[in-house]
């Protein structure tokens, strides 16, 4: 009879306060805790596995300049010589 009453307490059913909490206030705020360092730490997780197979996959390579149509790294040291 004791564990059931005690299970009330621990799932928030039965509210006692406790140090002027709340046991359900608490228990909300816990899980809250507990989701977002769960979900934060699965998509920091997901993100350092991509980047660990695919390398540079999080980065744009399309920005770098050797990827533009007659610019590469001759231009860009052939503009940069010039100007020096």
């Amino acid at each position: 009879m004791i564990e059931i009453f005690l299970y009330g307490i621990v799932l928030g059913l039965i509210p006692i306060t406790l140090a002027g909490l709340f046991v359900t206030a608490y228990l909300q705020y816990r899980r809250a805790l507990v989701l977002s360092t769960l979900w934060f730490g699965s998509l920091a997780g997901l993100l350092i596995e991509i980047n660990h197979f695919f390398l540079d996959a999080l980065t744009f390579p399309f920005f770098h300049s050797s990827y533009c149509r007659g610019t590469g790294w001759k231009r860009l040291d052939r503009d940069t010589i010039k100007y020096l």
